[in-house]
Formats: C-alpha cells, sequence, structure tokens
C-alpha cells in the first residue's frame, strides 16, 4: 500500500514536471484522476487518498467546485467507522491547502480572515456534523474535523461559537 501510494505520488510530480519542462498549463491527467475518483462511490476507501494526492495540483477550490458532493461525502464517511481516518486526512489536507493558497503572496493574513474564508466552505458541513442525530457523527465530527478546524484556524472559534450561541 505504501509502496502504491509513493508510486502514485511520483507519478503526479514527474507528469508536474514534465508539464512545466514542456510548458503546458493544461495538464488534463489531474481532472481526469478527479473524474475517476468522482464516479466512484463514496464508500470506497480507494477513492480518497488520490483524491488528496491530486489536490495540491489542482488547488482546493477547483476540486470543490467539480466535485460538488465531496463535504456530504465527508460527512457520510465520518458516519462511518471504517472510513473515518481517510476522510479526517482529506478533510486536514484540503484545509492545509486552503490555508496556504489563502496565505500565498502576503506576508501576514489576519487569522479572522482566513477563519471568514474557511467558514464560507466548511461552516455549515460542520455545523451539520456537530448537531446531527447520529452520535456517531458528533463525536467523529468533534473529535476530528473540529480539532483539525481550530489548529488550522484557530479564529473559527468564534465563528462557530456564535453559531451554536444559544443552541443548548
Amino acid at each position: 500500500s505504501d509502496f502504491i501510494h509513493t508510486s502514485f505520488q511520483h507519478l503526479l510530480e514527474i507528469y508536474s514536471l514534465e508539464c512545466d519542462h514542456f510548458e503546458d498549463s493544461e495538464r488534463p491527467l489531474y481532472g481526469q484522476f478527479l473524474q475517476k475518483v468522482i464516479l466512484m462511490p463514496w464508500q470506497s476507501r480507494a477513492r480518497y487518498f488520490p483524491l488528496c494526492a491530486v489536490l495540491p495540483y489542482l488547488g482546493p477550490e477547483k476540486v470543490l467546485v467539480i466535485y460538488k458532493n465531496l463535504p456530504q461525502h465527508l460527512l457520510n464517511c465520518l458516519s462511518t467507522n471504517h472510513l473515518c481516518p481517510a476522510a479526517l486526512d482529506l478533510y486536514k489536507t484540503i484545509l492545509q491547502e486552503q490555508r496556504k493558497v489563502w496565505m500565498e503572496g502576503q506576508e501576514d493574513v489576519p487569522e479572522e480572515e482566513l477563519a471568514d474564508k474557511w467558514a464560507l466552505h466548511w461552516l455549515p458541513t460542520l455545523s451539520t456534523a456537530l448537531t446531527s442525530p447520529s452520535s456517531l457523527l458528533q463525536s467523529n465530527a468533534s473529535n476530528y474535523l473540529l480539532v483539525w478546524t481550530l489548529r488550522l484556524f484557530p479564529a473559527s472559534y468564534f465563528l462557530l461559537a456564535e453559531g451554536f450561541k444559544g443552541g443548548g
């Protein structure tokens, strides 16, 4: 499994270098991989590693635009114990890539600004998970998604707190 994962990552990197060398800005292979992943059932663990691997090459915004069901599929995975680690890896990778993109070319981006951008994409999804009637989804969201959200976007705490104010 590690050998296959490493080989796939090397393939993506070699393709990127080849495209750079030949000044090919289109890079259709990444989009083709994403389409193949989207066609796989969300219950398949095999879909999440390639999705994480292709994310840095396509960018998180493009992936989220093309793969509109991704947030819901993440919640489905968090409701299924054996898919929870895959969902966490994917969520963490997306957040790391989003943070990197949003900070690109800027020295000091206020944490509040980053949290606002995070909220546009993820606050509804995380709120749905944390208030779900499914105790498994609630637990996994609070133990995994919430932890990584607060670690990468600390100012999101205030947005979450505001959203849940008076809900208890």
